[in-house]
């Protein structure tokens, strides 16, 4: 898994993680029981968790342009 690292502004502090609409990585790492950081996972700090959590029907690549909007 990877560090709790916010991938909107590189904040370390209070992250947790949204999971997002799974995708092609996302279905083919659950398939394979690969290790680690899941494809459709990503680390949100408080500022930027509560817009995360709201587009989570979306891919994390659609997520985050909507979250730049």
């Amino acid at each position: 898994m990877k560090e709790p690292i916010c991938i909107v502004c590189g904040s370390r502090e209070g992250c947790d993680t949204v999971q997002f609409r799974k995708t092609q990585a996302g279905e083919e790492f659950e398939r394979r029981k690969w290790k680690g950081h899941h494809p459709d996972v990503e680390w949100f700090c408080q500022a930027h968790i509560g817009p995360a959590r709201a587009f989570s029907h979306l891919t994390l690549a659609e997520a985050l342009e909507s979250m730049k909007e």
